[in-house]
């Protein structure tokens, strides 16, 4: 797909969802989800469907879910997809109510790893809910709030309230059998097909017990990508992270986050003290591109977690590279504001990259020696400039 038509498609893709623009000639139809309501219902706002899943198997492109007030036990596996002509399928908590996804009473397993799954979907918007409690003890399953994965394309994730997602898993994140959670967790696990246009905005993550893991990953073959405006707080692992070369694209051609922009983001309150597997250590970054390349992270937020942004490889021959990070304020972080480099000599590199414009203060405030920058192994061709 050519730049222009990519790019036109995901401005009408946005205009359509936020009701700017009519998305094509088709007739879009609104129905309705409700505690009191039966899928045998006709979905209308008198007569509801009772679940959300049945709408996730029911709608047609440009078609809108309504979700009324109230807890839905459900993990909900999107089925249907939007068009470009007709518009996105728009799952969306009814105005001025908020719809709950509870797990507290649901086990995850591998067939229900999140509350919301969009598989080789596209053309979808999932816009206001809470999601809440989804809990495992087992190393083999992963609780999410949100996944996305496979051939997906132009997903919108906006407003919603994610927390109390968490693995109980103990031990090492040097070994298999650990424990691993996600707030929002993106995976692009096919090749050559790529997950793209995807907007991530607005979003609240807090209070989550992540193991090994992100409270916001994009990992592997994930392209044009935009993360903005959302808080994420008072979570015991990394912020945001974006990843590359863990093997989650079947060809190492395309196992790389890129091309995506990470901006106005509030971010606290991130601290891998209090996580079991990390024995007491503070190694959590805010934001953090493992081996990403071609994003800029720009107008962030960034304070009291262990480091402010962090870009470096876990794996050795491999590299960030290209990354711009520019105009964030970054304080009061505990180990670093701004560090960059492999973490030891075992791993990989940061290449032409670069750190400008950005405002920093107290950072390093339990006096490691790390300093407002911290460089480490293998860095390369970086210009830091202006802070």
């Amino acid at each position: 797909m050519s730049f222009f038509t990519r790019n036109s498609r995901l401005l009408i893709f946005f205009l359509a969802s936020w009701g700017l623009v009519a998305p094509g000639n088709s007739v879009a139809d609104l129905f309705y989800v409700a505690t009191e309501g039966s899928d045998a219902n006709p979905g209308t706002k008198a007569s509801p469907w009772k679940t959300i899943q049945h709408a996730a198997d029911q709608l047609s492109p440009g078609d809108t879910a309504f979700v009324r007030h109230g807890s839905y036990p459900e993990a909900v596996h999107v089925n249907v997809s939007g068009s470009l002509v007709a518009g996105p399928v728009r799952f969306r908590a009814y105005p001025g109510e908020t719809p709950i996804l509870d797990g507290s009473g649901l086990t995850p397993s591998p067939e229900n790893t999140a509350l919301f799954v969009i598989s080789d979907q596209h053309d979808v918007v999932i816009d206001g809910f809470e999601l809440r409690d989804y809990h495992s003890s087992s190393p083999a399953v992963v609780p999410m709030g949100i996944y996305v994965n496979g051939t997906s394309h132009h997903v919108e994730i906006r407003n919603n309230n994610i927390h109390d997602i968490r693995t109980s898993v103990g031990g090492s994140c040097d070994v298999d059998a650990n424990g691993n959670a996600h707030g929002i967790a993106v995976y692009g696990d096919v090749a050559p097909a790529s997950i793209h246009d995807v907007l991530i905005e607005g979003n609240d993550l807090h209070h989550l017990t992540l193991g090994c893991s992100e409270s916001l990953v994009i990992n592997g073959n994930v392209e044009q990508f935009i993360v903005r405006k959302n808080k994420v707080h008072d979570n015991d692992n990394i912020g945001l992270d974006f990843i590359g070369f863990e093997e989650t694209s079947p060809d190492p051609a395309f196992d790389q986050a890129r091309d995506g922009v990470v901006s106005d983001n509030h971010i606290y309150a991130i601290d891998s003290s209090t996580n079991p597997v990390y024995a007491g250590e503070k190694s959590a970054g805010g934001i953090y591109v493992d081996g990403g390349t071609r994003i800029t992270i720009e107008r962030n937020h960034i304070h009291d977690s262990n480091i402010g942004v962090e870009i470096a490889s876990e794996h050795a021959g491999r590299s960030t590279s290209f990354v711009t990070v520019r105009n964030n304020f970054i304080y009061q972080n505990h180990i670093a504001g701004i560090a960059m480099g492999g973490y030891d000599t075992h791993r990989g590199s940061t290449e032409n990259c670069k750190i400008i414009n950005n405002t920093l203060y107290h950072n390093d405030s339990e006096q490691d020696g790390n300093g407002e920058f911290y460089i480490q192994f293998d860095t390369r061709n970086n210009l830091i400039k202006n802070n």
